[in-house]
């Protein structure tokens, strides 16, 4: 099965030396994944957009340029930061636990806001204003040309941000590729850095990433195994940590956050009959089955006033 043949490849990657070059090497020149396609990189740069059209919902009237932003779990690309700042966003303080963006991709997502303008627009459902097309020479020209500040590595968990010093906060697709005690302790940094009444988004995809890989495998696929068979499934290059709803809800009630938004993917008949071939690893049979099957959130929260 493909997608275990990607998890014996990206498990032996994981622990070796070098094994995220190899893994960058592989998925542009192998898998040809890297550029995205256009779909993913419309869908990748729409997130930007649903970041910003949540905050529109909560905090109405906010002066989109004078927003301090941060986001944490950049990627390789930087399609997210430059989309935002293509949406109006003046300062972003971007973040990665490791320095994974390449400077190649970062330039062919230049490129395609600069080309395909008006495709990115319908896409994102939003005029933008122009990019320039000409080429970064380095990442250090991020902050003169699109505002953004990458820090890299910088764990996410003790940021050199200071307190209060942010008013929105995005994180795409990252926390699921987090274990919880670390989740945890990056929120609560997270809202050490965040100014009173600031707005953090969240987008989290609880869905088995293997899907992506080989579409044969079941969305709750990863469900049926128990945590010590998964852990030898679940390399570090693709971690996965497989919480259900209900837990997301907990961390951020936890680490002192009030959720004003919580626009869980609702439950098909066609899920609860997927669902319902699996047989679920005992780490989930304490959830009902419609905590189970959502498939993804988006949560938006702010500091709750202690």
């Amino acid at each position: 099965m493909r997608w275990l043949a990607k998890a014996a490849v990206q498990g032996g990657l994981s622990l070796v030396p070098g094994g995220q070059r190899a893994n960058y090497f592989l998925q542009r020149n192998v898998s040809k994944r890297l550029p995205r396609s256009d779909a993913d990189f419309d869908f990748h740069a729409a997130t930007a957009a649903r970041h910003l059209a949540a905050l529109d919902r909560v905090d109405p009237g906010n002066e989109r340029g004078a927003l301090r932003c941060y986001e944490f779990g950049a990627g390789w690309d930087l399609i997210g930061p430059i989309a935002m700042w293509a949406l109006g966003v003046e300062r972003q303080t971007v973040v990665d636990i490791n320095p994974n963006v390449k400077l190649e991709l970062v330039n062919d997502t230049v490129r395609r806001f600069a080309d395909h303008r008006p495709r990115l627009e319908g896409a994102l459902g939003s005029s933008l204003r122009p990019v320039d097309a000409t080429p970064l020479t380095g990442l250090h020209q991020l902050p003169g040309r699109f505002g953004i500040s990458y820090l890299a590595p910088q764990d996410a968990r003790a940021t050199p941000l200071p307190n209060g010093g942010v008013d929105f906060v995005s994180n795409t697709f990252t926390l699921e590729h987090i274990n919880s005690q670390d989740i945890a302790a990056i929120l609560r940094e997270t809202r050490r850095v965040m100014a009173p009444g600031a707005l953090i988004s969240s987008l989290i995809d609880m869905q088995d990433h293997y899907n992506y890989i080989d579409p044969k495998v079941s969305v709750y696929n990863y469900l049926r195994y128990p945590d010590w068979r998964w852990r030898f499934l679940n390399p570090g290059l693709q971690w996965q940590n497989r919480l259900r709803h209900p837990l997301y809800l907990k961390l951020f009630e936890g680490a002192g956050f009030e959720v004003l938004l919580d626009e869980a993917q609702t439950a098909t008949d066609s899920d609860l009959r997927e669902l319902a071939r699996i047989p679920l690893a005992p780490e989930f049979r304490g959830f009902s089955e419609v905590e189970v099957a959502i498939r993804s959130t988006h949560l938006v929260a702010r500091p709750r006033d202690d």
